[in-house]
């Protein structure tokens, strides 16, 4: 958390705004020690912020595609990983951590240059 935290952490006279609180809401549920399916619900308003940014300015338009595998990975319940449980593949059944983790990178490479409609403070 304090890896995505840091660039905010550094500039004082940035103040907090919708991405921000995205990035609040994955990250404490990614940091959490038990973090079941439900409570990855936070992350939907979260896709949404970073649809959003990522849509709005064309140079960033090839991060949809980041977006859309960490929406698949999120969003779907995948029984098969199961079957890697016994293997040196069994990391694989932490897709939706996966999942998580790209959300997360996305949300701290839009948060460095907001849109106008996006920037107004959390409240």
């Amino acid at each position: 958390m304090l890896i995505a935290l840091w660039p905010g952490i550094r500039k004082g006279e940035r103040k907090a705004n919708v991405v921000d609180l995205a990035l609040l809401g994955v990250c404490a549920t990614l940091a959490s020690p038990i973090a079941w399916e439900h409570h990855y619900g936070v992350a939907l308003p979260a896709f949404g912020v970073a649809l959003i940014m990522l849509a709005q300015d064309p140079l960033r338009r090839r991060a949809l595609i980041w977006l859309t595998v960490a929406w698949a990975l999120a969003t779907n319940f995948l029984p098969n990983v199961n079957y890697l449980s016994d293997s040196v593949l069994n990391v694989l059944q932490s897709y939706l951590l996966f999942g998580g983790l790209i959300l997360v990178a996305l949300l701290v490479y839009v948060r460095n240059d907001p849109t106008p409609e996006l920037a107004t403070p959390a409240v």
